[in-house]
């Protein structure tokens, strides 16, 4: 995906805890999300670890003032790291982008793009995972992000062109990325992974998903997203209820009862700079203008407003205006 896009269609993103038998990085948090691609329309699956970080930090799932960025895919990620990233006291939660394949043609291993976060080989990955990648500056940073800082580091399975599909319900039940409006098993996944995570007491769990704003979404069941914690709805690059349309507020007001009968929290997915989308930037207006807009949601009292979402941090972080960037405008509005 152009490292100038945010990402669309739906997809689903895997995090392990540093424990799990489920792993797969021994520094992750437990984490499955569908995140956004090109235009942030993906399901999203997330999962969190507890930490007890040395920072003080304690994350709430349970906040209306969280706000989580995606990391990885921008032109920006070389000019930053993931623990900046996650020691920014505004950032609550970064989400890796983007694992793009289930499995290689070599066997069980997923394929990753992490843009210039990370690359090139060991010797035994090209022989037995070439899908893989050798970052070890970011699994030092996740280390970081969760030890020093206590951030939800979540790994995004998606990224704009990719497309995992689920042919049968065994399939949803271990892996899976839904990014070409394919509905099949997704709740059998999320049903699956809420089975899996009961059976650990030491760690705490989170399911997320990133659908756009258009309700129903084509990509993500409703059923899928009463199983979550968070739901990431994408209010741009959906000119009908993006944010600053006239049917914004409609439909936050829609999402907010779609959700009512579960436990997620809506959150206001959001472009942290122009070249994320252009149009609904437009009606942000500058960096300094995300704090009135996040404000006017906060009012609005929705009872399971969680906070904001951002495609995505690196772009963020550079986006500034009256002394702030976007990000710690976002969290100004959202705590006034």
């Amino acid at each position: 995906m152009p490292s100038s896009t945010p990402p669309t269609s739906g997809g689903v993103f895997f995090a392990q805890p540093s424990s799990s038998t489920h792993t797969l990085s021994s520094v992750v948090d437990s984490a499955i999300e569908s995140s956004p691609i090109s235009t942030l329309s993906a399901s999203e699956i997330s999962s969190a670890l507890s930490t007890h970080p040395s920072s003080g930090y304690v994350f709430n799932s349970h906040s209306t003032e969280n706000v989580a960025v995606y990391f990885g895919q921008t032109a920006a990620t070389s000019g930053t790291s993931l623990a900046k990233q996650c020691a920014d006291p505004h950032i609550d939660i970064v989400i890796l982008a983007f694992i793009i394949s289930r499995n290689d043609s070599s066997g069980p291993y997923p394929g990753v793009n992490f843009g210039a976060a990370c690359g090139g080989q060991t010797s035994l990955m090209a022989e037995k995972a070439p899908g893989l990648l050798s970052c070890p500056y970011l699994a030092a940073d996740i280390d970081t992000c969760q030890t020093k800082y206590g951030k939800k580091v979540l790994l995004s399975i998606g990224g704009g062109g990719q497309s995992i599909v689920f042919n049968t319900a065994s399939d949803a039940s271990s892996f899976g990325d839904n990014e070409d409006n394919n509905k099949a098993y997704y709740e059998v996944l999320g049903s699956t992974l809420r089975g899996l995570y009961s059976s650990s007491t030491s760690k705490e769990f989170y399911l997320s998903a990133a659908p756009q704003c258009p309700n129903p979404d084509a990509s993500d069941p409703t059923a899928l997203l009463l199983l979550c914690d968070f739901v990431w709805v994408q209010f741009y690059n959906n000119p009908p209820c993006s944010i600053g349309t006239s049917g914004f507020t409609a439909s936050l007001q829609g999402w907010s009862e779609t959700l009512s009968s579960s436990q997620a929290r809506l959150y206001l997915g959001a472009p942290a700079w122009s070249g994320a989308d252009e149009t609904t930037y437009e009606k942000i207006g500058t960096a300094q203008g995300m704090e009135a807009i996040a404000q006017n949601v906060s009012r609005m009292g929705l009872a399971n407003f969680g906070g904001v979402m951002f495609w995505d941090g690196a772009e963020g972080m550079l986006n500034e205006a009256g002394g702030k960037d976007i990000i710690a405008w976002a969290k100004a509005g959202l705590t006034i």
